[in-house]
C-alpha cells in the first residue's frame, strides 16, 4: 500500500500499539516518518512496541535507526526493513535461530515435523494440570491444558513461567505413523497406513497422504480382514446418506468417512489401528 498521511499514520500506530501507549503525538509523528508512513512497517512495529519492544515510544527512534544483526534487506523497502529488523531483535535468541532455519525449509508451508527438523527441542517445562484446568474434560483435556498455555504465551509470557523447566534430552518423540506400499500381481497397489485419529463426527484420518487418490474413482478397505468397496470422492455431497467413501481431508491426509455417520464405528477402528486400501493408486513417494 501507498503511504499514509501523517495524521492517518499516527491513529493506525496508536490503534495497534494501543493508545495508551501513545501519550506524545508529536514522538508518534516521528516514528511513523522514520517507518516511510507505510501501514506494513507501521504495523509490525507498533504491534512490536505493545508487546514491549521496545520498552517505550521515546526509545522508538533509536531503535529504528540501529542497522539489524546480519539482515539484509537487499532490494526491500528500507522502512519496512526497519520494522522487519526491530522485530526480528524483538525475538528471543531461540525464535531468531529458528527464523533463520526457516530458510532451509524447501516448502512454502512449515508443518510441525517440519519445524521438529529444522529447529528441535531446545526448551521444555511440565505443565502443572492442576493449576491451568478449571473444569474437567473427558474428552478434550489436551486443549484444556495447552489452550491457556498458548495464551499466556501470545500475551507475552516466556515458557518458564508455564511450569518446571524440563531436561529436554529427556523427551520421548513418538514414532512416525505407519506408511507402506506393495504392488500386487493384478498391478494393483496395497497402500498399508493406521489412524492417526478420529474426530468428533467418526471421520477416521489416516497416516496416507491425500494426493495418491489422484485418478481414482473406487477402492478397497480392508480392516482385520474384512474388505469394503468405496467410492474415492471429492467431498462429502458426492456420497449418499450411511454411505462410506474416501477423500482427501482439510490436512492433506486420507480420510475414511461415511456420510451422516461415524466411520470409525462402522468399521470398528481407533487410532492406532492398521488399514489397507487396495487400488489403482500412484507412489506413496
Amino acid at each position: 500500500l501507498d503511504a499514509l498521511p501523517t495524521d492517518d499514520a499516527v491513529t493506525l500506530f496508536a490503534q495497534v500499539a494501543s493508545p495508551s501507549i501513545i501519550r506524545d503525538h508529536d514522538e508518534a509523528a516521528t516514528a511513523v516518518e522514520l517507518l516511510g508512513r507505510l501501514p506494513l512497517a507501521i504495523q509490525l512495529t507498533a504491534a512490536g512496541l505493545a508487546r514491549g519492544y521496545p520498552f517505550r515510544l521515546s526509545d522508538l527512534a533509536g531503535e529504528l535507526s540501529q542497522s539489524g544483526p546480519g539482515l539484509d534487506g537487499g532490494g526491500a523497502n528500507p522502512e519496512v526493513m526497519s520494522a522487519f529488523d526491530l522485530s526480528y531483535r524483538a525475538l528471543d535468541p531461540d525464535h531468531q535461530r529458528f527464523f533463520r532455519l526457516l530458510g532451509l525449509n524447501p516448502c512454502s508451508l512449515v508443518s510441525l515435523h517440519a519445524a521438529a527438523a529444522l529447529g528441535g527441542v531446545r526448551r521444555a517445562v511440565e505443565l502443572p494440570t492442576d493449576a491451568v484446568m478449571t473444569t474437567t474434560s473427558r474428552t478434550f483435556d489436551g486443549r484444556d491444558v495447552f489452550a491457556p498455555a498458548a495464551a499466556r504465551l501470545a500475551s507475552g509470557g516466556t515458557l518458564e513461567d508455564l511450569g518446571r523447566a524440563l531436561d529436554a534430552s529427556s523427551l520421548v518423540a513418538l514414532p512416525e505413523p505407519h506408511a507402506a506400499a506393495r504392488t500386487l500381481e493384478d498391478g494393483r497397489v496395497v497402500l498399508t497406513g493406521s489412524v492417526r485419529w478420529v474426530d468428533r463426527f467418526g471421520n477416521v484420518q489416516l497416516s496416507l497422504p491425500g494426493r495418491v487418490l489422484a485418478g481414482v474413482s473406487t477402492a478397497g478397505v480392508a480392516v482385520r480382514g474384512e474388505d469394503t468397496l468405496v467410492r474415492v470422492v471429492r467431498s462429502y455431497a458426492e456420497l449418499e446418506p450411511g454411505a462410506p467413501g474416501l477423500l482427501s481431508d482439510a490436512n492433506g491426509a486420507v480420510a475414511l468417512v461415511v456420510l451422516e455417520a461415524s466411520a470409525a464405528r462402522r468399521f470398528e477402528v481407533t487410532v492406532g489401528d492398521r488399514v489397507d486400501l487396495v487400488g489403482g493408486f500412484g507412489s506413496l513417494g
